[in-house]
Order: C-alpha cells, then structure tokens, then sequence
C-alpha cells in the first residue's frame, strides 16, 4: 500500500473517531434533555445534573450505592411561602410532609424513566431511613444533597448553611437520583445569593448558627428533632424510677402525644425559624 493509501485509511479512521465522540456528545445531550424535560413534567421546579466525581467526599458512598454511576440528577421543590411563614407551626410541617411525597414520587418515577433508557439508576433518600451509628446520630445522610446542589448548578450554600436559590431562597426540599446514564453535567453555581445578613443567626431558638457561618447540627437537633428521636431518648429514661401513677400522668401529657404524631405521620421538624427569616426569595 502506497503512503497514500496509509494517509487516507487514517485519515478516514481519525475521522470516524470524531464523528463517533461527536455523536455520543449528541446522545448525551439528547439523553440529559430528556431527563430534565421528564423531571419537569412529573412536578420538580428545579433540576440539575453533576459529574459522580463532583460528589468529592462522598464519591466514594456514591459508587457503593451504584458501582457504575456516572451521574447525578438533583431536584428541587419548593415550600409554600405562606406554609413556611403562618404562625401555626403544624402548616410547615404539612406542607414538609407534602412535599417529601412530591419528591418521593418524582424520583422513583424518574430512575424507572431512566431505566427504561437501559440505564441503571436509584433515587438517594430524601431524610428516612438514615443510617443510624454512634458517629453519626441519624443526623448525617449518605450523600450531602446540598453539596450536590451546588455542584449541579442550583443555588449557594447560605449561612444557615441550607441550599439557597435565587427564586425560593431557602424554601426547598430536595432529592437526587444517582444513574448510570452518561448526563451532560451543568456548570457549578458560583454566583453570591447569601449578604450574610444574619437574620438567621438571630432567629435560631438554639443559638446553633454563628456568624461565621457554622451550624451545631446537634444544638439544632434538640430543637428541630424536639419530639423525633432526641425526644424519645429523653422521654424514657424520665420514666424510670416513677410510680405507675407518675408513669400514667407522664403519658397523659402532650409531650409524648407529640411523639406519637411524630412516629406515625412524619412530621420531624419542629422548628423553621431560619427558613422563615431569610429574605432571599420572600414574597412580602
């Protein structure tokens, strides 16, 4: 074969190379489309999509969870403003138990949609179950869904150290579902949402927020968790010792009433002040 004929055999191998890199950039981005477009119509207001890799510390959970994943798809819901702000707590806590079923739905919805695309995907827990250890508490997730957030393009951590974007502020659940599925990633946010005004420093009724911009996640379980877990390691040792009468009137109390709600409906979070408090993303 003439120099020629070696010329263009590579030429033409070098060619197809290209086309075929081009082409799965093409089906990705077709692919990543599909996803966002499917997120949207089943109900999420927001969604974004980062690298396996972006997931940095919590890489390594992330390939235990999914050997092979590749992708993160994040999606946001919003709270109702009017919920998050009423003075009667137990609106908050209905709108949160709301919108985790939103989230629930979507996310088991979007892995089967993904699956259906032959590709492997499991949508991470949104707040229950949690692995429960003495290091962590049941206060530490899996995957930290706000670090992802922020690598998928959705909004900054603020200095109540919740995700916060530029339409809802603080005012959001979220959920991700870890696939396989070779997504375009969205660029990292970067932009400044948070004027560090300190709102939330003051409104904490556990004092557990500094101004620096760190968060005593335990100070705030005492209060947010107030009839969850924390409650209930309180409430049952306060039993032991009583009389069968002072046991009875300690259950008659709301107290443990408050628990039982806890346990069988799912409403966790007993507190929402630096939620509330934050002005970015209020409607006045």
């Amino acid at each position: 074969m003439s120099d020629c004929g070696r010329s263009f055999n590579l030429n033409f191998i070098t060619s197809q190379s290209i086309f075929a890199e081009y082409l799965e950039r093409v089906v990705d981005l077709e692919l990543t489309g599909m996803v966002k477009k499917c997120a949207k119509a089943l109900g999420a207001d927001m969604v974004g999509v980062c690298s396996v890799e972006a997931l940095k510390e919590w890489k390594e959970e992330g390939k235990k969870i999914l050997p092979k994943a590749s992708s993160v798809v994040v999606v946001v819901c919003r709270h109702s403003r009017a919920a998050i702000d009423s003075d009667n707590i137990r609106m908050a806590q209905f709108d949160t138990h709301c919108i985790y079923d939103k989230l629930d739905r979507i996310l088991k919805d979007l892995s089967l949609f993904l699956e259906d695309e032959r590709f492997l995907a499991v949508s991470l827990p949104l707040y229950l179950p949690i692995k429960m250890s003495k290091e962590t508490q049941g206060l530490i997730g899996d995957v930290s869904l706000r670090h992802v957030a922020v690598e998928a393009g959705l909004g900054e951590i603020g200095l109540n150290r919740l995700l916060l974007t530029k339409r809802f502020g603080p005012r959001i659940r979220l959920g991700a579902v870890l696939t396989t599925a070779p997504l375009k990633p969205d660029q990292r946010f970067t932009e400044k949402i948070c004027d560090n005004c300190g709102e939330c420093v003051k409104a904490c009724p556990a004092e557990a927020i500094t101004e620096d911009g760190k968060v005593d996640v335990r100070k705030c379980a005492r209060v947010i968790l107030k009839y969850a877990l924390p409650g209930l390691i309180r409430f049952v040792p306060s039993l032991v010792g009583k009389s069968e009468d002072e046991v009875w009137e300690a259950v008659r109390e709301p107290f443990l009433w408050e628990i039982w709600q806890t346990m069988t409906y799912g409403t966790f979070y007993n507190c929402f002040e630096c939620m509330k408090a934050c002005s970015i993303g209020k409607i006045e």
